[in-house]
């Protein structure tokens, strides 16, 4: 075998080896965010105080002491360990040995710890927005739930079932749903879901004659102004529109169509 030949065969293999690695490492980092995307709001909440553990014990004796307060070490076990209780042994424990199997810790600079995946950069933030969204959909679920379970003794139940559904919505790229309610005068469907990507709430108003008005109800300038928004409204403040004015967009005549 020539050099030549020789060497586009390594090159070949080492090339197959990095694609490899590669999509290990991809699929690595999606499983580690699914893990944590499919965790409860409590099992999330233990994880946090986990990680927050996890990083104090990366760190040097010497970064402890200069970049963190007295105590903060003993403060970080309480948490973690308060946030146990809502868990079931089995819960905690398949949680830390995640962690300790698939999360690597590094400490940056002044006692600040970088962690993720090997290392990966984007990794947190990637798990701050799932928190945003789960805030937004718990949120929503709490005042869909306000309006439509009968039953008290129901509540939570009927909350859980809507937190799931709108997690898997979400999951399958739709906008998250708040619900949908006809207009008490002209019957049109007013559909309404918050688009987290571009942080608004947004209604669908379609005629029976399946013509449809899109709404921007209130378009936030970040995040945590459409939670506030949100966070605000009652059930009525989602559906409740302009008749007069969608039927006009429509071409239709509110009088002419709809007085009996």
């Amino acid at each position: 075998m020539s050099d030549y030949s020789w060497r586009e065969k390594y090159e070949a293999e080492e090339e197959e080896k990095f694609q490899e690695q590669h999509r290990i490492s991809i699929e690595k980092y999606k499983n580690c965010v699914n893990f944590y995307d499919d965790l409860s709001m409590e099992e999330k909440n233990y994880y946090r105080h986990e990680i927050d553990y996890q990083s104090i014990k990366s760190l040097g004796s010497n970064s402890l002491d200069l970049y963190y307060p007295d105590n903060h070490y003993e403060s970080v076990v309480s948490g973690r360990e308060a946030a146990k209780v809502p868990l079931s042994k089995e819960k905690f424990s398949q949680i830390i040995q995640h962690i300790e199997k698939e999360i690597s810790f590094f400490e940056v600079w002044d006692g600040a710890v970088n962690y993720g995946p090997e290392m990966d950069d984007n990794f947190m933030a990637d798990l701050e927005k799932i928190d945003y969204k789960d805030r937004v959909i718990d949120v929503v679920s709490t005042i869909f739930t306000n309006e439509f379970c009968l039953e008290k003794n129901d509540w939570d139940n009927f909350k859980a079932l809507e937190v799931e559904e709108k997690n898997q919505e979400f999951k399958n790229g739709k906008n998250i749903s708040v619900g949908c309610e006809e207009t008490p005068i002209s019957e049109l469907n007013v559909y309404v879901s918050i688009d987290l990507e571009n942080r608004a709430i947004v209604q669908e108003v379609v005629h029976e004659e399946g013509r449809m008005v899109p709404i921007t109800l209130f378009q936030a300038k970040n995040e945590e102004e459409l939670l506030n928004k949100i966070s605000g409204f009652k059930w009525v403040d989602f559906v409740t529109i302009d008749e007069e004015a969608v039927l006009e967009e429509l071409g239709l005549d509110e009088k002419e169509e709809y007085t009996i």
